[in-house]
């Protein structure tokens, strides 16, 4: 059973009931007896850490189930739903009780719900900041002319020698041509091209580079056939033509990667000091400077990991994680449904402070966040909201656990007492 679908049926159980279907599915699932420690394990750790050990008492629980009962009612599986559900809102009431806030909102086209402890928010007003643009970047080619991606018509966009780059209809970039040593994308004849200005061997000697700044994505397939997400105010630098029986590529911020996998010819990464190597793989990095760790995450295959002197290997579901200036590197389970929310589309957080919250939304909406004093930043929240949604959505979402803000010029978000 997956970790997110659970958490998000019982958000809506508790928040405003399921529909027959997602009832039904919630209660095979809870029928599972292979599922119940899981279950018992996600909800300690969504609802109990931080130092919350004390039960919520039974006659505010009794209060609340109350007011539930009717939509627990019906259909197999009732009476262990309504073990569960009492079990997670003795957690909820104790999330109310100390100021915290649990909280699910999904995409705008969806339905959504707030289950949300802390004190009433007044908002500013402002017109509509749309989510980050898909297909928006800047590509920087070999001779240092810059194409806004955005801008740009679908279809071939530029030519280097005997490679064209083209942009799809979703805004998505590849490269086609290059003849045998672009990898398992490259196809064409070494000769094709070469009366547009550009010889082969200043093609090879050349590197673009793509730029998303806040408030923009694009996802990129590389010569050599590997696809590269890449989030907001993030980049990557790599060779036109990879040759030499390598792949060397560098990047800032956050990229996913589903490698080409090549064994004759090496994928290496190369961020903030820090090295990563592929062993036919999918994985996440996220490196952005202002963040307090850079993270690695596996999805499947193998990689090896160096930084300085220290090396390690990591195995699907792992993370790796590094302190700027530091070599040691510390591997551990890594929250999937965490690390990978933003490539799924969605915010995800656990105990996540406010700090935390507003640098992503930063990236996310193009904004500048500033805080007036008084503001508490270890004051935390966990949970999972749509990216689609635009930026009053998000933050009317947060207003109802408790954060108050105004915005200015439709620019700047401040984070008030």
């Amino acid at each position: 059973m997956a970790n997110h679908e659970f958490r998000e049926l019982l958000g809506l159980y508790i928040a405003k009931g399921l529909d027959p279907a997602q009832k039904k599915r919630l209660a095979d699932l809870l029928q599972d007896p292979a599922n119940e420690s899981l279950l018992e394990e996600e909800m300690r750790e969504s609802f109990f850490e931080q130092g919350m050990l004390t039960e919520a008492s039974d006659e505010t629980v009794d209060k609340v189930m109350e007011a539930l009962q009717p939509r627990l009612s019906g259909g197999a599986g009732t009476k262990k739903v309504f073990s569960i559900i009492r079990w997670a809102v003795a957690a909820a009431v104790l999330l109310v009780v100390a100021g915290m806030g649990w909280w699910f909102v999904r995409g705008r086209h969806g339905d959504q719900a707030v289950v949300a402890g802390g004190r009433a928010a007044a908002a500013g007003s402002t017109t509509a900041i749309l989510p980050a643009r898909k297909g928006a970047a800047i590509l920087r080619l070999a001779n240092g002319q810059e194409i806004h991606i955005d801008s740009a018509a679908p279809g071939v966009i530029a030519r280097q020698g005997n490679v064209e780059i083209v942009k799809g209809s979703n805004g998505e970039i590849s490269y086609r041509g290059g003849g045998p040593d672009m990898g398992e994308a490259g196809r064409g004849s070494p000769d094709k091209g070469k009366d547009r200005g550009e010889s082969l061997n200043t093609v090879e000697a050349g590197y673009n580079e793509v730029i998303t700044i806040k408030g923009q994505v694009l996802t990129l397939t590389l010569p050599d056939g590997t696809v590269a997400s890449l989030n907001t105010a993030s980049s990557l630098r790599y060779p036109l033509v990879f040759h030499n029986g390598e792949r060397e590529i560098t990047m800032t911020g956050e990229v996913h990667f589903r490698v080409a996998h090549n064994e004759k010819m090496p994928f290496r990464v190369q961020v903030r000091g820090l090295e990563i190597e592929d062993i036919g793989t999918e994985f996440d990095i996220n490196a952005y400077e202002d963040e307090p760790v850079m993270r690695t995450t596996l999805v499947e295959g193998s990689v090896r990991i160096k930084k300085g002197q220290t090396r390690t290997l990591l195995q699907p579901g792992e993370e790796a994680t590094v302190l700027p200036g530091k070599d040691a590197i510390k591997v551990s389970r890594a929250d999937m449904d965490l690390n990978l929310a933003w490539y799924k589309g969605t915010f995800s957080y656990r105990h996540a402070n406010i700090p935390m919250v507003m640098r992503e939304f930063a990236r996310w909406y193009n904004i500048e966040v500033r805080y007036e004093k008084g503001v508490a930043p270890a004051a935390t929240f966990t949970g999972d909201m749509g990216r689609d949604l635009t930026l009053n959505e998000a933050l009317d979402g947060l207003k109802k656990i408790g954060i108050n803000y105004r915005i200015d010029e439709n620019k700047y978000l401040t984070i008030l007492p």
